[in-house]
């Protein structure tokens, strides 16, 4: 299906054109059909992939059906082409669905706008919502007082879940709640259900996509978060559409303690491990349950934990830790790059002639010795941080420090402004911006240009506040990070805090000042922070353990050592520039004796929230 708009996935802005020379003989699909987008095999993705075109419906007029792209083999699949028909039918679709195998020529294909998809963060265009609402909205509505807890406590237990489910299902049903598990359940009664409960609690999965599609005004949504790294899509979904209805709401609600991980590398399988004691007081706060439960709501003891937590196990199978599941991923990723290295080498010595070995000179064999081979390069596990993930640490930093004003360097897609509900600057030469959700603050700037001629421009001194917090995520070199913080020191508020990206390289490879597809990129702004830590003893700074790359936070600024760092600029350049981390003395492990690095969980548990 050769054309200008054609179905992309969440990771790439590509289409997936097919190959000149595969459309001398195409096939045929005479008719007239709608592009419905991709397929998918599983449930949650048909969902947020196969959906978002379909508005075209109410104008396409007569059509023989909805031709879809799928993603792979596993959705070409029968059974997974039975559960899209499934879901289609569930959501009142009657149209029939034809999914492209080959090269085809369509006789003609109608195409409509993407208002609905991980494309769009699942932030649905209003005139998606609207159609929506009519087409797939049921009609029965939410009866007073009715109580849902949708489980999944009848899912295979390999699969990511809350622990001790079950004794949560047992609380809830004492509490006066219908305890309903979706998938022994046809779509169409999934939608009924939902629509028809005032107050519904679950915890994230697939099924909450249902439950944005059924919502009602008068119901209350609340999510029970299973995993530390908040599920932006489907919370995306909820939120937008239960905004207008009224008399409705969505929580989400974070109890968790700990995170538990299979040996393995997929991302969706973690086991979270609640305080229960918490979560009751968080539903009470709700209103979802009242005083009188507490007497019968029972805390799992650590041996239902641990028989919940070997659920699903086979064999010898053991849970990692968050902490231990970076070093496993990050072992995982040297075993495949020193493999893929290997497999080069191999093939690079097939194609080429052999040579004469002679054996070079003791200098020039000892140069050969030191060189850093960037597929090999693997650290120390102590030299690499392996705290809560940047991102997660981002996102609770912003809940903890609450700032009226937030300024972000180095913006590029946006997705950590999703974090900022209040006034914002933006500051990237080259924005690629994808659709965020709806922001909460007045002011929001955008600044397509680089941090110097941002400074330069006179707007910071436009702002109608002082910034709370700053996130300096630029140019990976340590001149130009050196100079955003000189520049943002000034802008700072008092009790304001600067937080810096990518000070703690865990090779030697990943601080080169020029960016390889073959390995990660910290760039040399790890020199910033020493030169920060020596030059500004005045200032409060402590060196993070977030993954992958470290963070940085900074406070307690002073005007007059900022003049003086200002005037040293030149210096502390010449001084640092012949400087590398192969230079430096010690090395990387000289770099890292230097530091007393912190745990960032621990660090963000000692912030006073605003």
């Amino acid at each position: 299906m050769p054309g200008t708009d054609c179905a992309t996935n969440r990771l790439s802005s590509h289409g997936f054109m097919p190959n000149p020379d595969q459309l001398t003989n195409p096939e045929t699909l005479p008719g007239t059909w709608l592009y419905g987008g991709l397929a998918s095999h599983h449930f949650g993705h048909q969902m947020t992939r196969s959906l978002g075109r379909l508005q075209g419906l109410a104008l396409a007029g007569t059509i023989d059906g909805i031709v879809f792209a799928p993603l792979d083999a596993r959705a070409r699949s029968d059974a997974s082409q039975k559960l899209m028909a499934r879901l289609f039918t569930g959501l009142g679709i009657t149209a029939p669905l034809h999914q492209i195998t080959a090269t085809t020529r369509v006789e003609r294909l109608l195409v409509g706008p993407d208002l609905f998809s991980e494309q769009t963060e699942c932030v649905a265009d209003p005139r998606y919502i609207s159609w929506a609402r009519t087409a797939f909205r049921p009609k029965t509505k939410p009866v007073p007082g009715s109580k849902l807890f949708v489980t999944r406590t009848q899912l295979d237990p390999a699969l990511g879940r809350l622990l001790c489910e079950d004794v949560l299902e047992q609380n809830l049903a004492h509490a006066g709640y219908q305890v309903y598990a979706p998938e022994i359940h046809s779509l169409a009664d999934q939608m009924d259900t939902y629509a028809s409960a005032q107050t519904i609690i679950t915890t994230d999965g697939s099924h909450g996509h249902v439950m944005a599609f059924a919502r009602q005004p008068g119901q209350n949504i609340i999510t029970i978060a299973r995993r530390f790294e908040a599920p932006e899509l489907l919370l995306n979904h909820l939120n937008c559409f239960g905004a207008g209805l009224e008399a409705s709401s969505q929580t989400y609600l974070t109890c968790l303690t700990r995170e538990w991980w299979p040996r393995k590398r997929a991302d969706n399988l973690s086991l979270g491990e609640a305080d229960f004691a918490v979560l009751f007081e968080e539903l009470l706060r709700c209103g979802a349950v009242s005083p009188a439960a507490k007497a019968s709501w029972k805390i799992p003891d650590q041996a239902q934990i641990d028989a919940s937590k070997s659920r699903g196990m086979v064999g010898d199978d053991s849970l990692l830790s968050s902490d231990d599941r970076v070093a496993f991923l990050f072992d995982l990723r040297q075993a495949r790059k020193q493999k893929a290295a290997k497999a080069d080498r191999a093939e690079a010595a097939a194609l080429s002639p052999p040579q004469p070995i002679t054996k070079p000179p003791q200098e020039a064999q000892q140069t050969m010795d030191t060189k850093v081979d960037p597929e090999l390069d693997v650290t120390d596990p102590a030299m690499r941080p392996q705290g809560l993930r940047y991102f997660r640490f981002l996102k609770a930093l912003h809940q903890r420090v609450r700032p009226d004003w937030y300024l972000e360097i180095g913006t590029f897609t946006g997705s950590s402004l999703r974090f900022a509900d209040c006034n914002f600057v933006a500051i990237d030469p080259a924005f690629q911006l994808h659709q965020i959700p709806p922001m909460k603050g007045r002011e929001m700037v955008f600044f397509q240009d680089t941090s110097d001629a941002f400074f330069k421009s006179g707007a910071a001194r436009r702002l109608k506040g002082k910034i709370n917090l700053a996130f300096l995520d630029g140019l990976h070199h340590y001149e130009a990070l050196l100079r955003d913080f000189t520049n943002i020191e000034p802008l700072m508020a008092d009790g304001g805090m600067v937080v810096i990206h990518d000070c703690l390289p865990s090779t030697v490879a990943m601080t080169s000042r020029i960016q390889t597809p073959e390995t990660e990129w910290a760039g040399d702004v790890w020199k910033t922070l020493m030169i920060l830590l020596e030059e500004r003893p005045d200032l409060q700074i402590d060196v993070l353990d977030a993954a992958p790359t470290g963070m940085v936070a900074i406070r307690k600024f002073d005007t007059a050592g900022n003049k003086k760092l200002k005037s040293r600029y030149k210096s502390l350049i010449k001084t640092w520039d012949p400087i590398t981390m192969d230079t430096y003395p010690g090395g990387l492990s000289g770099f890292w004796d230097k530091l007393a690095v912190r745990p960032a969980g621990p660090f963000l548990d000692t912030l006073t929230q605003r």
